[in-house]
């Protein structure tokens, strides 16, 4: 499961609300004809030429959403995911609020929260306070497309779906740097980086492709990554034989099944904290000693994976490449002690 920072408070007494901010953001963005200019990866957002400006369109479920662009926007993200797509475009200053500020590992934004130029959205329960849009107003606040639009905005904010992860691949969701660099006037700057970024893309082949179990762990239950998961779409393109389920989201493998796939594959990947890591290790143990298996983690606390991966997929292809050549690995992946 990946982890996504977003919150949602939803009461039948704000329903009208929320039609309220649906009406007047279509009004202040209607639908409209124009030129398409599509992308080369992502299906899920697109630009469009109407005379003599350029808009953006983002495919939300079965609508079709269109934005302008401001010249001076600023941001409030209600997941820590999209980070990245700033901080590799040098726009950090835009954000101006986010949640989970102290699992940012970015420098720029953790000097911007110290100064109080960028502040936190939480309360001090750790849920959203909807209070601080008002109190430091965006132009743009960001949300997950699994969840509603956040409820009570102010007038002049725009809520707006960032639907990088329903995207069809790893490549795909990166060229989502170019949704940010519209936004903040940094376009060229965003379709550079992406073709930058787009270069370490290849497809590997083994005489026998070795096989690998990707998932997470609670420490009660093992999650499988799904086969439309880019983490297991990138394994694929590394030249692993994947072992995965045909949903779109994660299952919960069952104790049985779990047996049955650990017998059969090679290595087993398992996107963990810390935490959880040293709190597996004893059944790990038992894995190698039951199947001799091969564990690897990616510690998605320690790399800062859910941010840093979505702008480097390149970096864990790499990784994937290397460790089915058993080389030394650099970027995300490591063994398990």
């Amino acid at each position: 499961r990946h982890r996504a920072r977003w919150f949602t408070f939803v009461s039948m007494k704000y329903w009208w609300i929320i039609g309220l901010v649906l009406i007047w953001g279509c009004a202040q963005h209607p639908a409209v004809s124009g030129e398409k200019i599509k992308m080369e990866e992502a299906e899920l957002f697109f630009l469009k030429k109407v005379n003599q400006d350029t808009v953006l369109c983002i495919v939300h479920g079965q609508d079709t959403l269109t934005f302008s662009k401001k010249q001076k926007a600023a941001f409030h993200f209600l997941s820590t995911t999209w980070v990245g797509y700033l901080d590799v475009l040098h726009a950090t200053t835009t954000l101006k609020g986010l949640v989970y500020p102290e699992t940012i590992t970015s420098g720029n934004i953790q000097a911007q929260l110290k100064n109080e130029t960028t502040f936190s959205l939480q309360s001090t329960n750790n849920t959203l306070d909807p209070e601080q849009f008002f109190l430091h107003p965006a132009d743009y606040i960001c949300y997950s497309p699994f969840d509603p639009a956040p409820e009570k905005i102010p007038q002049n904010s725009i809520a707006i779906p960032i639907c990088d992860y329903l995207e069809k691949n790893a490549w795909a969701r990166l060229e989502w740097v170019k949704v940010f660099g519209f936004l903040t006037n940094r376009y060229p700057q965003a379709c550079a980086y992406f073709d930058t970024v787009r270069k370490g893309k290849q497809n590997y082949q083994f005489k026998n492709p070795p096989s690998i179990l990707i998932g997470s762990h609670d420490g009660q239950n093992f999650y499988w990554s799904s086969k439309n998961s880019a983490v297991n779409q990138l394994a694929s393109d590394a030249g692993f034989r994947v072992l995965g389920t045909d949903d779109k989201g994660n299952a919960v493998l069952e104790k049985e099944e779990l047996h049955v796939q650990l017998k059969q594959t090679r290595f087993v990947l398992l996107l963990i904290t810390q935490s959880q890591q040293k709190a597996m290790q004893e059944m790990v143990d038992q894995w190698r000693k039951q199947y001799g298996v091969e564990v690897y983690t990616i510690l998605v606390d320690a790399t800062a994976y859910f941010e840093i991966s979505i702008i480097h997929p390149e970096w864990l292809l790499q990784d994937f490449i290397d460790l089915g050549q058993q080389k030394k690995l650099g970027h995300f992946i490591q063994a398990m002690p």
